[in-house]
């Protein structure tokens, strides 16, 4: 009750703000479940933002080692973009989502709810016809975000 307090006195105060979603950092596996309690989560805080950015690991991060001693498997190209598009799906709130940056690899921008058709049909296309390949390439590819 305290919190739906919360919300409601910062919706009335009209305080705008933005929150990001990453896709892959659940790793491999586990990128639908942390989709759905996400979701969970934004449509209870209303975002007025929702910027999304992808999990692009360099080798001089930590993680990457992480990756290299098996204490990390990093979600593959496809089950990042079936994450984003679980995660869009599970919304239900008026927001803007802003997924235009350099770590995605199908850029999106729109409003929901009113473009939520038009880009969970664009991630659909783009899980049918890019090859996991593909989407590695890009990701590798990327040398500063």
């Amino acid at each position: 009750r305290q919190r739906q307090m919360c919300i409601r006195d910062r919706e009335e105060s009209n305080i705008r703000y933005n929150l990001v979603y990453l896709t892959g950092l659940a790793g491999k596996g586990k990128g639908q479940q942390n989709a759905i309690h996400t979701a969970e989560i934004f449509n209870q805080l209303h975002p007025f933002t929702i910027n999304f950015v992808s999990l692009t690991v360099f080798p001089e991060s930590e993680l990457y080692q992480e990756i290299q001693e098996g204490k990390f498997i990093e979600a593959s190209e496809q089950e990042r973009l079936l994450e984003l598009r679980t995660f869009i799906s599970a919304l239900s709130i008026r927001t803007t989502l802003l997924g235009n940056t350099v770590s995605n690899t199908i850029p999106f921008v729109g409003m929901i709810p009113d473009d939520k058709v038009r880009i969970l049909n664009e991630l659909d296309a783009a899980i049918r016809q890019s090859s996991e390949i593909e989407l590695k390439q890009y990701r590798n590819g990327i040398r500063s975000l």
